[in-house]
């Protein structure tokens, strides 16, 4: 028995030495806890099959190494002058570019943002100071919202959000660090207006900042929007309760709102018709208003319509027709008339 609990021991040892010394000299260790690794838009112009991104230790570089041989297929940085702590947190939609946090370790409040260029091999773009301290003595880590086309890309720093275009090389502040942290975008919804030069983001409130100066064009109510199919309208709300909603105009900025009726707990639950003139909020019942033929006190304005709908909670509406409404419930997916509410069967 003895001899067992000193074989099982010797074995633990040297397991816990094995496991160490492959974490520290392994080249192909990473330090990534945030972000991904493989490039996940599979229909990506510059996707590779799994192609991930590591930190050498030994060389004090950073590679792309095919997952399925484990060689080295690129090099993207070198000559790193300490052992880094290296954290991907993005690619760009087309797979062309890496982004990653990379820190000295025992400096958790310095280092860089970096965009690396994965098909010249080269830094495209480096941002300073990565994290950012709020009043509440917690951190806000690195984020980034990438464009859909992978033109553009928020950045967010110690110094303040950025919008970056890696075709240009251009970058603009759009949100100074001065901003208390709770008037800061959360990134969790990101649209980019290229007609008017926008980018809208989600936050306390919604707000809408020229690409171009990095200057805030319109403050929004709410902390959760959502587009009109004809791009015009921006129709706030506040997740999880029955506040702000509101249909906004993008190029008068001007807003019509809409009394507390109902929680919204998200985008799903909220929708507009194509020709901009319904409104409809889904929960518990179908809410409809006519924006068109409003009355002038926003405590008058009731729903046109209140229809019953499916016996569960909705989870989400939209319009299928002009005049048929689609509900996702415990029920499953049903369709109802706009005007009276009656079951299409």
């Amino acid at each position: 028995m003895r001899r067992f609990v000193g074989v099982f021991w010797l074995l633990v040892l040297f397991g816990f030495v094995f496991i160490n010394t492959r974490a520290q000299d392994s080249e192909l260790s990473t330090y990534n806890n945030r972000g991904v690794d493989l490039c996940p838009y599979k229909q990506g112009t510059y996707y590779s099959l799994g192609l991930v991104p590591r930190y050498e230790t030994r060389n004090n570089r950073i590679v792309l190494i095919s997952w399925i041989t484990g060689e080295v297929v690129a090099e993207i940085e070198s000559s790193l002058n300490a052992e880094m702590r290296f954290e991907p947190i993005s690619w760009s939609p087309d797979c062309r570019y890496l982004a990653a946090h990379l820190q000295p370790y025992g400096h958790f409040r310095d280092g860089e943002i970096i965009f690396w260029d994965t098909v010249v091999g080269t830094r495209a773009h480096t941002f300073d100071h990565p994290y950012k301290k709020n009043s509440r003595d917690a951190w806000f880590y690195p984020r980034t919202a990438w464009k859909p086309d992978s033109q553009w890309v928020i950045v967010r720093t110690t110094n303040g959000y950025f919008a970056w275009q890696p075709g240009t090389d251009y970058s603009v502040l759009l949100v100074h660090p001065s901003v208390p942290y709770y008037d800061n975008p959360d990134l969790k919804h990101v649209y980019w207006d290229g007609q008017r030069n926008l980018v809208i983001m989600s936050g306390w409130p919604v707000r809408a900042y020229d690409l171009t100066t990095g200057l805030e064009r319109i403050v929004f109510k709410g902390d959760n929007f959502f587009v009109s199919p004809d791009q015009s309208k921006v129709i706030t709300f506040n997740e999880g309760t029955s506040y702000d909603l509101a249909v906004w105009d993008l190029d008068t900025a001007k807003s019509v709102s809409i009394p507390p009726t109902g929680i919204i707990a998200n985008g799903s639950q909220v929708t507009i018709s194509d020709d901009n003139r319904y409104l409809i909020a889904g929960r518990e019942a179908i809410r409809v208003w006519d924006l068109q033929n409003l009355p002038e006190a926003v405590e008058d304005r009731l729903p046109l319509y209140r229809h019953g709908g499916p016996k569960g909670l909705i989870w989400s509406v939209r319009f299928v027709e002009p005049t048929v409404i689609e509900t996702t419930s415990d029920d499953g997916v049903q369709k109802w008339d706009l005007h009276t509410g009656a079951y299409i069967p």
